[in-house]
């Protein structure tokens, strides 16, 4: 039956889009320890096994709700609008709020509304909030190191991001508490909201100790980082790049209203909340990239970053939307520097004790958080000028940049190089023993290494024992390919039945049942198709009467509708015991998984966009299906029957449901319905329709013939080892590789390539007016050029000698006969004569024509017209086979 032309797959050979895919090959990356803390042999310590994620979550959650209703009080500027310039004396320094805590923040808050002059408020929000941050930011900071390794730049940038939340709300919050309830009932009510808000954070939070680490005794802090220039290095960062930082911070309101007088609290307070808002998405998403590029390479750019904004922005802005654009910049990257640096401190010491550590380097901090800001603001208050302060914050930010340097040298490219040179081995380095290892970890490390290093040496004089029994009797190598349904497993079965007639014999009984389940599912996807058609796609004929055997009149078969009989409805009752016979022979067969296929065969012509889809089961290369007992089937199968009897109860099924197999396939109703559905299916694999009388039988044994044709799918990489009976190669041994066929199995393909003797390329040319099961818009020949382009064309393969098999040259004879024109499909045969030598002369040449174009060098073009079905001329092609790769093998061994 021809196909519409609107539902034809043409394939043009002039077009240059014919380019092989990209094969793309998935890289896991997965996190190396280099040192042992475990008191056990062999057990991972629960220090080193970070959730990341879970519960962890919720501490960060905790960790977010302290930091906005601490650290992000300092920012809301309350003190530098016209309210705080008439109750306190129009002070224009900040004090520097770096508070943190539950108890002593709450108790700073209540009574700061209490006070009344200026030396109140240094005690209340200055030296009670200081203690009460000293002892409560570094927890914050380090805990998201403790349960995130993979996200911990993320998770930090998170907990910082809070406080400019709590920042940029304090700022509207404040500001209208203040003009609406006074400062005393302001005071009160933002107390009760933070001691609402840290109670429930407080439950929030969870430290993860380790039962290792419960008994090890408390260091306060560790001397051992005072040696370290490393941890110098980083400090003397962080105490030039403070004095700078947080100026534009503090001192932004006040700038905005310098610049453009007349504006009101608010105009003036928004570019904070802006900036506030910008510093919580940048800590953020500086987070996320920083567990991608490293936390030091990025607080080396997002601290750069803000010293060049300030020195490029802030320098020349005069105008509101250039305070506001300022905001945005200076906000996103001058964040980061915060919350980047728990994760830069847990990167190059550890997380165990990045608490103290973390209590540590803020020191580092103090003179500029004391005199950065009040510097800056005496230049302010002295001069009225910005242009004087901003130098100051430039330079000292700037000169924060130039100490990093030295950072990435000694300690980016491995976690634990502290210090070290880069010219050292980078292995050596990353097998060096930990920092800060006690004597028991040590001994246990090197306990543990031994026993690796015994366990590798035993591999490896397993693999050298191989390669010399390898280099001793070496095998001739041959990889098969092609894409699905192309032969390459006949082709395979071929290759046994010819040379190794021994291993042949024994495999035989294992095929019978694969035999048995491609019948069945032959007549089941004909029931299945009958069910649809008879469920209301066709007309049912309503005759009720006895049932007769005899066939169906064909004059009952209209033009227009499909006629079926209470005949078809009686022989779908009776075919349905081989549903569970299909299922049972799956079973013992092996069949572990399964894919979706059309359920028109996938060799099938285009048939249209509403095919239905049914599984097509498949074993896998590693299964070993045909000597398997499947004894871990028998409870699925039958309770306590034995294989025996599960094998006679099959074959009796089989047997009684013959007749009814062999009726309903010669049914004339059933052809026609197949036949306008455009499915052939005595032209895919698998097919046995037309030998129901011999396998539907007690005493069926099957055929050479039987198995070369039988179909059973499997996925990987199959490795068959024959050792040749007869021929030229006789004595020696072979080793066929049968890849997936697929589009998605292909990438599998090349870890064969390097060093096989020879590929047996095979490309299916009867399948021109058909479609990729896999991709529908794709003709099955074209995918065959395209393969055989990449093939000829990689450099890996230029010396390997490859065989091309144009196979199912039988089937191509039988669809020209019935009148299927190539040039309806392939537009460039034009009017050339539509018979089976013209057109497989023409496939041929283009074949040559992609050789000699595209190979990296000359080789001759070895072809061979095939169809492997046909086990007697098949023998005699692979004599001719044989004979080449044998001695291409001699010749690459140079014994010729």
């Amino acid at each position: 039956m021809e196909t519409p032309m609107s539902e034809k797959t043409q394939v043009d050979f002039s077009q240059a889009d014919m380019t092989p895919d990209k094969f793309s090959r998935d890289e896991e990356a997965g996190s190396r320890i280099s040192s042992i803390h475990s008191g056990e042999e062999g057990v991972v310590p629960e220090e080193m096994i970070y959730p990341d994620g879970g519960r962890g979550w919720i501490v960060v959650l905790g960790c977010v709700i302290f930091s906005a209703a601490t650290v992000g009080w300092g920012k809301h500027g309350w003190y530098g609008n016209d309210f705080g310039r008439d109750h306190f004396w129009k002070i224009r320094r900040p004090l520097p709020f770096l508070a943190v805590g539950a108890i002593l923040w709450v108790t700073s808050m209540l009574a700061s509304a209490f006070c009344t002059e200026i030396w109140q408020f240094f005690i209340t929000q200055g030296l009670v909030q200081g203690i009460s941050g000293a002892l409560v930011f570094p927890l914050i900071v380090a805990l998201p190191a403790q349960w995130f390794l993979k996200y911990r730049a993320f998770a930090t940038g998170m907990v910082v991001a809070g406080s400019s939340l709590g920042g940029a709300l304090s700022c509207l919050i404040v500001r209208s508490l203040l003009s609406v309830a006074g400062l005393r009932k302001s005071f009160a009510i933002i107390s009760a909201i933070d001691a609402s808000m840290l109670f429930m954070a407080f439950f929030m939070i969870k430290e993860r100790r380790p039962a290792s680490a419960r008994c090890h005794k408390i260091i306060w802090y560790d001397r051992t980082f005072f040696g370290d220039p490393v941890f110098w290095s980083l400090g003397s960062c962080f105490f030039f790049t403070v004095f700078g930082y947080l100026s534009p911070i503090f001192y932004l309101p006040t700038f905005t209203s310098e610049k453009i007088p007349g504006l009101s609290d608010l105009l003036s307070t928004l570019p904070l909340v802006i900036l506030n808002f910008s510093a919580a998405i940048g800590r953020t998403s500086v987070g996320f990239v920083a567990d991608r590029i490293g936390p030091l390479n990025a607080l080396f750019i997002v601290t750069t970053m803000s010293g060049l904004t300030q020195l490029l922005m802030w320098t020349f802005i005069s105008t509101y939307a250039g305070i506001m654009a300022f905001a945005v910049m200076y906000g996103f990257f001058c964040g980061c520097f915060l919350s980047l640096s728990p994760a830069v401190a847990a990167q190059l010491f550890g997380s165990d004790r990045l608490g103290g550590l973390s209590g540590l380097l803020l020191l580092f901090n103090l003179p500029g958080n004391a005199a950065g800001a009040p510097i800056g603001g005496a230049i302010l208050n002295r001069w009225f000028l910005v242009a004087a302060l901003r130098p100051l914050q430039e330079t000292a930010e700037d000169s924060g940049c130039v100490l990093m340097l030295p950072e990435p040298a000694c300690a980016e490219t491995l976690l634990v190089s502290m210090g070290r040179s880069l010219d050292e081995d980078p292995l050596t380095i990353l097998l060096a023993p930990p920092v800060n290892e006690t004597p028991e970890q040590k001994e246990i490390r090197l306990k543990v290494e031994a026993e690796a290093r015994q366990v590798s040496e035993r591999i490896d004089e397993q693999l050298k024992a191989e390669r010399a029994a390898q280099k001793k009797n070496r095998f001739i190598k041959v990889l098969l390919l092609g894409q699905s349904e192309s032969g390459k497993s006949t082709t395979l079965k071929n290759f046994q039945l010819t040379y190794a007639q021994d291993a042949w014999a024994a495999e035989r009984e294992s095929w019978r049942m694969v035999i048995q389940l491609n019948l069945i599912r032959n007549v089941n996807t004909i029931l299945d198709l009958l069910a649809e058609e008879m469920s209301g796609k066709a007309t049912m004929a309503t005759d009720d009467s006895d049932i007769s055997d005899d066939e169906v009149d064909p004059q009952s078969v209209t033009n227009n509708a499909l006629h079926f009989t209470g005949r078809h409805r009686l022989l779908k009752l009776r075919l349905a015991p081989l549903r569970r016979v299909q299922q049972d022979l799956e079973l013992r067969i092996g069949l572990s998984a399964s894919d979706e296929a059309y359920s028109s065969p996938p060799s099938s012509p285009v048939i249209g966009q509403k095919e239905r889809r049914h599984q097509e089961f498949f074993v896998r290369s590693t299964s070993g299906w045909k000597g398997q007992t499947h004894n871990r089937r028998l409870s699925e199968l039958g309770g306590r029957k034995s294989k025996e009897a599960l094998n006679r109860e099959t074959i009796e099924i089989i047997a009684g449901c013959a007749d009814d197999m062999k009726a309903i396939w010669e049914d004339i109703s059933i052809r026609d319905m197949l036949h306008r559905r455009g499915i052939r299916m005595e032209a895919t694999p698998g097919f046995f329709l037309n030998d129901i009388d011999r396998i539907a039988t007690r005493h069926y044994e099957p055929s050479d013939g039987d198995i070369v044709r039988a179909r059973l799918r499997t996925l990987g990489v199959q490795e068959y080892k024959i050792k040749f009976d007869k021929g030229s190669a006789a004595g020696s041994e072979w080793c066929l590789y049968d890849v997936g066929g697929s589009r998605t199995q292909r990438p599998a393909w090349y870890p064969y390539f390097d060093d096989c003797d020879a590929i047996i390329f095979v490309a299916p040319i009867s399948c021109f007016d058909e479609r990729l099961a896999e991709d529908r818009r794709i003709n099955r020949l074209e995918d065959s050029f395209m393969l055989w382009k990449a093939v000829i064309s990689s450099k890996l393969l230029a010396k390997t000698s490859i065989i091309l098999f144009l196979n199912k040259c039988d089937l191509l004879e039988r669809k020209l006969n019935s009148g299927v024109r190539v040039k309806d499909f392939v537009r460039s045969f034009g009017d050339r004569q539509n018979d089976i030598d013209t057109v497989t002369k023409y496939f041929a040449q283009h074949f040559r024509d992609i050789l000699r174009k595209y190979s990296p060098e000359p080789r001759p073009f070895r072809v061979h017209m095939t169809s492997v079905v046909d086990t007697e001329a098949t023998a005699v092609t692979l004599g001719v086979v044989e004979e080449g790769i044998l001695r291409e093998h001699l010749r690459r061994a140079d014994l010729l």
